[in-house]
């Protein structure tokens, strides 16, 4: 049988999970493995489905890397999907094959060696089955499509997405399960032993662990969280591509994680999340200007998580705005993360203003690129979308692409017919 693990909502040839094509699908598989020794005809044995995620609220902790590894963050899995289709191998073959529909390459390794992944996605796939290999040999061989339609390099997670995908899929097939802070901190691990990443576990954790309908605030230093609801019919949410791309490991993402770290050692604390404003008040003398920036963005937008979910579970969307706008400018300003092309996103969204149906704008992602994502009123959605189109065909170097996103489940795995 076939086996599909889902990470987020899946959209196959324009449908939801719900109306899944699971023909089409299996044809997709079985074309992409036709040559499989013995002609056998595999059947989907798990589905894996990872969500893409964004933050609302502490960027600057969440997902700049791990900057600081004890922090709060208010994310959210949205309903941009990976798939992952698997079958055991046919006959004795021992090597596992994975095959990426997007990048169109295929990775070969044995489950009971180290996998050897070099490059790009590879490298995210083989620490995968590296380090859960440890607690849950033996992995049986099999055969695996990767299908996405999470935008590569917009900030929306697709290396979170992919790392989970492939975790709930060695669940599925060893008949094991990891706790989900276990789940997270493996997937960290990787992204940054595999990749050279040095991010937390916010977006693991999210994407794992999401619930419909629901942002998560999460507490990085225990990795746990509690729900904050997001009732379709009174807010949604609106996300704007830039398109403008950069890769992880050559961004400025390490030098804030260092900056972070030395200033914290200036103050005598082990991580920024134990800086008040009253300590920053005494003892910012101690630090350089710049630091002094990245010390005020860290404990201001700390304060904005916890501010930005009791207004959400208020539904205060007014003012869960004012905190997305007050984020943004201290990502710009004081974090030094945001380009110009996304300033004039934000812009140009923010003056549509509440009475377009805007609620308030900022960038999402570790920055240099990426996302825009705004609150917005649900019954203004179809106009914006189209009105920011053309507002955003005036910004000079960007062809951006504009999507509502909805909040829905973590991964999860799934039987599919043949």
């Amino acid at each position: 049988m076939i086996c599909a693990c889902l990470v987020g909502l899946v959209a196959i040839a324009g449908k939801t999970k719900g109306e899944c094509d699971h023909v089409r699908t299996v044809a997709i598989f079985n074309a992409d493995f036709q040559e499989r020794p013995g002609g056998v005809s595999p059947t989907i044995r798990t589905n894996c489905n990872a969500r893409g995620a964004f933050t609302r609220a502490g960027e600057s902790h969440g997902r700049p890397h791990g900057l600081q590894r004890w922090a709060f963050v208010l994310p959210m899995a949205v309903d941009r999907f990976l798939l992952v289709l698997a079958a055991a191998a046919a006959g004795s073959r021992t090597e596992t094959c994975i095959h990426s529909e997007a990048i169109g390459e295929s990775f070969r390794f044995e489950p009971e060696q180290e996998s050897g992944g070099t490059h790009g996605w590879q490298r995210y796939a083989g620490g995968v089955f590296e380090l859960a290999g440890r607690p849950v040999r033996p992995i049986p061989a099999f055969d695996a499509l990767v299908i996405s339609t999470i935008p590569l390099g917009a900030r929306l997670s697709s290396s979170a997405a992919l790392t989970v995908g492939l975790l709930t899929l060695v669940e599925s097939l060893a008949g094991f399960e990891f706790a989900l802070r276990d789940k997270a901190l493996l997937c960290q691990e990787v992204e940054r032993e595999f990749a050279g990443v040095p991010c937390g576990t916010m977006d693991p954790f999210v994407i794992a662990g999401a619930s419909k309908g629901c942002a998560l605030e999460i507490d990085s230093r225990s990795v746990s969280a509690h729900r904050v609801e997001l009732p379709a019919d009174k807010v949604g949410v609106l996300v704007a591509d830039s398109r403008l791309r950069r890769e992880l490991a050559s961004s400025i993402y390490a030098q804030r994680r260092q900056e972070c770290e030395q200033a914290a050692k200036v103050l005598g604390v082990g991580s920024l999340r134990e800086v008040t404003p009253d300590d920053l008040a005494a003892g910012g003398s101690k630090l350089i200007k710049v630091l002094k920036r990245r010390v005020r963005h860290v404990v201001t937008e700390s304060a904005r998580v916890g501010e930005m979910a009791l207004a959400l579970s208020e539904q205060r969307w007014s003012d869960a705005g004012v905190l997305m706008s007050q984020s943004h400018r201290s990502l710009r300003e004081d974090f030094e993360v945001s380009v110009g092309p996304i300033d004039e996103m934000v812009e140009a969204l923010e003056a549509i203003g509440p009475e377009g149906g805007v609620h308030r704008s900022r960038m999402t992602g570790g920055g240099m690129g990426g996302c825009v994502v705004s609150l917005i009123d649900p019954s203004c959605r179809l106009s914006l979308t189209s009105l920011l189109t053309e507002r955003f065909g005036a910004i000079a170097d960007i062809e951006p692409s504009v999507f509502l996103v909805e909040p829905v489940d973590g991964a999860r795995a799934f039987a599919l017919g043949s």
